[in-house]
This record gives structure tokens, sequence and C-alpha cells, in this order.
């Protein structure tokens, strides 16, 4: 009985996911100094689930978010790229909820950059670009779920107009977490 709920569960996210995604328009690349933000393409697909295992104490993305990232990445899924180094050193992903859609936003799922690159504002722009997309594609926001000891994620979010709307204890992580909501009529 748990296996078919959870195969149900499984449908029923990929079914939702699949009828926002086409919402949503192609990401298009943006290059700053040396660095370039675009869309995932299938062949940086290892380097992004890399970056996700690093950030998750090496937990295996699900195959779920997976074949999200493989049908729709280049829609929903933001990498950076060292141009110089031809090495993918962020990311920055969303997908739909029920709450989400109940309330016309999109949820950003993860944003990581790998180590030697954190502290240079690449997570700041990434999340900038991201919520720029994003608010042409008839949305009226963007969520996200960030841990309240992570202050990187928590200022640059809150610098570029997330406002926090839920305070809780995560009882899978064991931290103090924030829901925070930007909406795009509030956008910096």
């Amino acid at each position: 009985m748990k296996k078919i709920k959870s195969l149900l569960n499984v449908v029923f996210f990929l079914s939702l996911n699949i009828l926002c995604f086409f919402k949503v328009k192609k990401i298009i690349s943006s290059v700053e100094g040396t660095i370039q933000i675009s869309g995932l393409k299938r062949d940086k697909l290892q380097a992004v689930l890399n970056i996700y295992a690093h950030f998750n104490k090496q937990t295996k993305m699900s195959l779920v978010n997976k074949l999200v990232l493989i049908l729709f990445g280049n829609r929903i899924c933001f990498i950076a790229e060292d141009l110089i180094k031809k090495e993918i050193i962020a990311i920055n992903f969303f997908y739909f909820n029920m709450r989400d859609i109940y309330e016309k936003s999109i949820h950003e799922g993860f944003i990581g950059v790998i180590d030697a690159h954190q502290g240079k504002g690449i997570a700041t722009k990434m999340r900038k670009y991201a919520l720029q997309h994003l608010s042409t594609s008839n949305f009226q926001g963007v969520s996200t779920r960030i841990s309240k000891n992570n202050f990187a994620s928590f200022n640059s979010a809150k610098k570029l107009g997330f406002e926090v709307k839920e305070e809780y204890f995560d009882i899978f992580s064991k931290e103090e977490r924030a829901y925070l909501k930007c909406n795009f009529k509030n956008m910096c």
C-alpha cells in the first residue's frame, strides 16, 4: 500500500509540474564578466547532480527531480558557468508544489554555489536573474525555504525582496527554517 501511495504521489507531482512548466519560457543565456548564467543543458546534468549532492551530505537527487531537470531544465534550472575554467560553479532550480499553484507562484527548490566561488555574489546574481526571468511567466512570485543559519542565502533572498512569511523547526534537517516569498510587484 505504501509503494502504491508513493507511486501515486510521484505521478501526481510529475503531472502537476509538467502542466505548469509549459508556462515557463526557456532561459536565455546572460554573460557578466567570465560568468555565464544559462538554462540547464543535458550535457551539464551530471555536474548539477554533483553540486546538489555536495550540499546535501552526498544524498543523491530523487529520480523525480532528475526527470524534471531532464525534461525542463532549460526552463527551470539556472546554471552559472565559469567560462575560463569551463566548469559549473552554481545552480538554482525551481518546481511547483500545491501551495505554489494555489498562490500562483513557483518554488525555489535549491540554490548552491561551489565553495571556491562563495562570497562573490554569484548566488544573488543568479537569484536576481531567475526572478527577472520567472516574472515574465504569469506568476505572482517565488517562494523558498531557507535554513535560518544559512546567513548568506537568507540575506541574498531578503536583499532581492523576499519576505519571511513563516518560521518553523524542520524535524528532518533539525534546523530552524523560514518560508519566504518574493512578490514580483515588490521586487527590487
